[in-house]
């Protein structure tokens, strides 16, 4: 122990010391309480945009399921509600070692290029044989519907 230094002095500095304790832990414990707060709030906020996420996704596959039915019905319908489209598209269908293997003998590649052999498949007089086309129809559903539809988060229907 330094001798300079009185015990009065040693327990004047503990005092202080313990009071500055006293102080930064509540300090501390405010701000571990506000951290705690703003976590707890982020995670409803994370729920919340999980549950929009998914209530989102079952209303566009919904949506997609009846335009494609609707489709099925009135093939010439290409837009059955505003917002919401019909796109018919062309599927290749093909063994695809087969198809790296034509494409090899045609001096095309060393391996398949998948967009370059769609692209030759679709002209019919290009198509190599053992490739069939089926057409495959899609809904479309426009990305800012408020185009078609007048709604706000504020007012309407209110999601958890």
């Amino acid at each position: 122990m330094n001798e300079d230094i009185t015990i009065e002095d040693r327990l004047r500095r503990l005092a202080a010391a313990r009071e500055q304790l006293i102080l930064v832990s509540e300090q501390t414990e405010a701000l571990r309480s506000a951290a705690m707060a703003a976590l707890y709030a982020a995670h409803r906020e994370f729920d919340a945009e999980m549950l929009l996420k998914a209530e989102i996704a079952s209303l566009e596959a919904e949506l997609r399921h009846w335009a494609v039915q609707r489709f099925e019905v009135e093939p010439r319908n290409k837009q059955p509600a505003p917002g919401l489209g019909i796109r018919v598209q062309d599927v290749y269908e093909y063994d695809v070692l087969e198809a790296l293997g034509w494409a090899q003998e045609h001096g095309l590649c060393l391996a398949l290029d998948e967009p370059a052999f769609r692209a030759v498949c679709r002209t019919p007089n290009n198509r190599p044989a053992f490739v069939s086309v089926r057409s495959v129809v899609m809904a479309t559903i426009a990305r800012d519907l408020r185009r078609y539809y007048a709604c706000s988060a504020e007012e309407g229907e209110t999601f958890p």
